[in-house]
């Protein structure tokens, strides 16, 4: 598909979006994520790829597990395969406990499909968070975490009856309204369509700005604190700060220019804890969690190794490079 046709398909979206909107907020376009705000297990039931309002996506569902009143609810959300926001899929991929190493450069769809399919096959159960903002309902995975055998949900019986608990049971027409329109709220492209406000998803990775004082501030999100605040490097700064995501805006960047800025900030990037790093251990490349850093030597989580593996500073890449 060129990209003009994809252009021309989603301003489409765009002029009918209003109307969109307002009937989906009265026939259960907010079903895609059937619960409210907050912390939740979601066991990874479903991942398929199509076309969903016009753009190539992963539409991913989970199902909320353990002890919770919403149990057996079915959360969705829409991740673009367009070049320029695949990105997020990968990082929400990483998330879900996938080594992204393992994927090669001449994967295809059907290879990514396998992935989903082997996910849902291993009972991957993630930490989620629900949170709402400006109208919209939007859901971030945060890790992988381990539940009780007990908790564990059969994909197909819970997708039969599109979930349960606080969301209630969905009709077929319910799921095919949320394939068509959701996408654009599940999708962490964000709604740059709307007519009625700019509640666009802020991601890692991506540049904000925020008043400090009377002065304007820059700088990139590097990562999310478990309240769903933003972990924020401001340029020229080694040092991150935290803010909430009320407080900062998105700053739309220009085409071209983003390579080369982010280049120039990385000379400056030093390894923290917290920081999401790749490296090679016994010959392969490695991906995880920054724990600690003593001198030259930096200590950090992987999954399924049962201590942090120990490693040069400098052999380290950042994640989100």
């Amino acid at each position: 598909m060129s990209k003009n046709a994809t252009k021309q398909k989603v301003n489409s979206i765009g002029a009918l979006w209003k109307k969109a909107k307002q009937e989906a907020k009265s026939s259960g376009f907010g079903e895609a994520i059937p619960v409210e705000p907050g912390k939740y297990d979601m066991q990874f039931v479903k991942g398929t790829i199509g076309d969903f309002g016009g753009k190539r996506q992963a539409m991913l569902k989970f199902c909320v597990v353990g002890d919770s009143d919403e149990k057996g609810a079915i959360c969705t959300t829409w991740l673009s395969l367009e070049e320029d926001r695949m990105v997020w899929l990968v990082r929400t991929l990483a998330s879900m406990g996938f080594d992204t190493d393992s994927m090669g450069d001449d994967a295809t769809e059907e290879d990514l499909q396998t992935v989903f399919d082997g996910l849902v096959e291993a009972n991957t159960v993630c930490a989620c968070k629900v949170r709402e903002k400006n109208g919209y309902t939007n859901l971030y995975i945060n890790g992988v975490v381990d539940v009780d055998s007990d908790d564990l949900v059969d994909p197909e019986e819970v997708l039969k009856g599109q979930g349960g608990g606080g969301g209630g049971k969905k009709s077929s027409k319910d799921e095919e309204a949320e394939e068509e329109s959701g996408d654009e709220s599940g999708d962490e492209s964000g709604d740059e369509s709307s007519e009625d406000g700019d509640a666009v998803e802020i991601e890692v990775g991506d540049r904000v700005k925020w008043i400090d004082g009377k002065k304007q501030v820059e700088g990139e999100i590097v990562a999310f604190d478990k309240d769903d605040n933003a972990i924020i490097r401001p340029d020229g700064s080694k040092k991150t700060i935290t803010k909430a995501l009320d407080d900062i805006e998105k700053i739309e960047s220009e085409e071209g220019g983003e390579e080369a800025e982010a280049e120039s900030q990385e000379e400056e990037r030093v390894v923290e804890a917290g920081d999401v790093v790749i490296f090679k251990f016994k010959g392969k490349d490695k991906s995880g969690v920054v724990d600690k850093v003593k001198g030259d030597k930096a200590f950090i989580k992987v999954k399924g190794e049962p201590k942090p593996i120990e490693a040069k500073v400098a052999d380290l890449k950042f994640a989100t490079d």
